[in-house]
């Protein structure tokens, strides 16, 4: 090969990299951010005909009924409000919430947090034993329970508790999750040359690894900078017809882009119509996502908490012959809006637990059937149940709820029992005892 043919080819595939990572960047970002960066990209480029969609029109009015006229802030107050369980960790996330600064981050360090509480007498008898520890437990659940990164005490948890949520961990992920926690201070201070040592990598992995982090969001809005009240629009909007649930994309979060035929510079023409495949590819495979998901969760959209099916990106790749990193990017900050409010897409989402085939005497000869599968939702819905029902004067240990579970074919352990009911705000049984 000559030396020319080698200059050439390394060419092309820096151009191929470039072209899928902006590619990978623009199925990432969420609907906003991507249409903040289009315009960005238009207003430098004069082959794009850009006309932002109705979602950014400053005098675009939301329908009365719409669920994106709340606020982030909004939403996440009356699903703490509509939660079950453990009341007083349910308040404390209520005040942790309502001490967010409008960028979704909590800089009011949780020592003050916990004065004031102790100072309000009103809000409960018990606000006096309030511990720090019980409000970092407090502020843990509500992390979890908003968009990924909401209620970061800094940009750098900010981005790990968004890297932490990316269920498939490839490799990009890891690294990127690794350089947060490990070396922050070398990305603050763009020591690039030591990143690159300590993380094992070379110049091209690490330019992929910049372009991966500056996808992740540096805010989670929970108002907007005029006063009025951030709107989560939902990218993916429901029609039932014939008894069955539809997805279709939301047309006021898709922008009309052309390309003109004012200039004639051959680069800006390129990368017009590069921006053109890559929107094309991102809608085209969201919409396959989204009617994958809410045909498979029927149940779910028809009867709410507790009917979510088992459902995995790998599941979702294989039915749609993408990657699961692929699946993944598209599930980021895309939202869905049910017949009981906007959700993240990725809350339709659900690991498995295996049920045990349960045999007779008679069938031992035989092969046993294949398990059947209930998902996480179904397991923490039984154990609210559960847990509802018990005597109150001897409440059941997570080690009777384990067994109790397991007599229905839900094998799980104390451990895992323990961990749901954290989740779902469920004392312990000592709490719980009358």
């Amino acid at each position: 090969m000559t030396r020319f043919n080698m200059r050439y080819d390394t060419r092309q595939a820096q151009i191929q990299n470039k072209y899928l990572r902006q590619q990978s960047r623009f199925m990432q970002l969420a609907s906003v951010e991507l249409l903040q960066e289009l315009q960005q990209i238009a207003e430098h480029n004069l082959a794009i005909d850009y006309e932002p969609p109705l979602a950014l029109l400053a005098d675009y009015a939301f329908p009365e009924n719409a669920q994106s006229e709340e606020s982030l802030l909004a939403q996440m107050q009356a699903r703490l409000e509509a939660m079950e369980g453990d009341r007083r960790k349910l308040k404390l996330m209520v005040v942790l919430l309502q001490s967010l600064e409008a960028d979704g981050f909590l800089r009011t360090p949780l020592k003050e947090i916990l004065s004031w509480i102790k100072d309000q007498k009103a809000l409960a008898d018990w606000a006096a034993t309030v511990t720090v520890n019980e409000l970092e437990h407090a502020l843990q659940h509500l992390q979890r329970l908003g968009p990924a990164g909401m209620a970061a005490r800094s940009l750098q948890e900010c981005w790990i508790l968004q890297l932490q949520s990316i269920e498939t961990q490839e490799p990009c992920t890891a690294l990127a999750l690794r350089l947060c926690q490990e070396h922050w201070d070398m990305l603050i201070k763009r020591d690039f040359e030591s990143i690159k040592q300590v993380l094992i990598i070379n110049q091209t992995e690490l330019d992929q690894l910049l372009s991966y982090l500056r996808a992740l969001r540096t805010k989670i809005e929970m108002q907007a900078q005029d006063d009025r009240m951030f709107h989560v629009v939902p990218d993916i909007l429901l029609e039932q017809r014939d008894g069955k649930w539809h997805a279709y994309l939301n047309d006021q979060l898709i922008p009309t882009l052309n390309i003109s035929q004012v200039t004639c510079i051959k680069a800006d023409i390129d990368e017009a119509e590069q921006l053109l495949g890559h929107l094309a590819y991102r809608y085209k495979n969201l919409l396959a996502l989204a009617q994958a998901m809410v045909e498979h969760q029927q149940d779910w959209l028809d009867h709410g908490e507790g009917h979510l099916k088992p459902l995995n990106l790998e599941m979702l790749a294989e039915a749609l012959s993408l990657h699961t990193s692929t699946i993944s990017r598209l599930c980021n900050q895309k939202y869905i809006q049910t017949p009981f409010g906007t959700y993240p897409l990725a809350e339709m989402l659900a690991t498995a637990v295996t049920q045990p085939a349960v045999q007779s005497v008679e069938s031992v000869a035989t092969p046993a059937p294949a398990p059947a599968t209930v998902s996480t939702d179904f397991v923490k819905l039984r154990l609210r149940e559960l847990v509802t029902e018990e005597d109150t004067a001897e409440p059941y240990s997570d080690e009777q709820l384990s067994n109790l579970l397991a007599q229905e074919g839900i094998k799980i352990s104390r451990r895992t029992v323990s961990k749901y009911r954290d989740i779902l705000c469920i004392p312990s049984s000592y709490q719980r005892k009358n």
